[in-house]
């Protein structure tokens, strides 16, 4: 399946590629059935994601203390 031709490497940027136009020449000589089936398996690797670590929440106690009064005349 192709997407789209224009995004061919027509500027050299894939420097991975000895081919000079890497999807057309691939696309001819698929089409020409000048390719080889690869018998590799691809692998896909496991996704390393860190679990978060969470803390149980600190809440502080409210302290009261009772009002004092001075109470004068007594």
């Amino acid at each position: 399946m192709v997407w789209n031709i224009d995004l061919d490497d027509f500027g050299k940027n894939c420097r991975s590629s000895s081919r000079q136009y890497p999807l057309m020449s691939l696309m001819k000589e698929v089409l020409d059935g000048n390719t080889t089936q690869s018998t590799a398996v691809p692998t896909t690797l496991k996704p390393t994601t860190n679990v978060p670590t969470t803390q149980k929440p600190t809440t502080n106690v409210p302290t009261t203390t009772k009002p004092t009064t001075n109470a004068q005349g007594q």
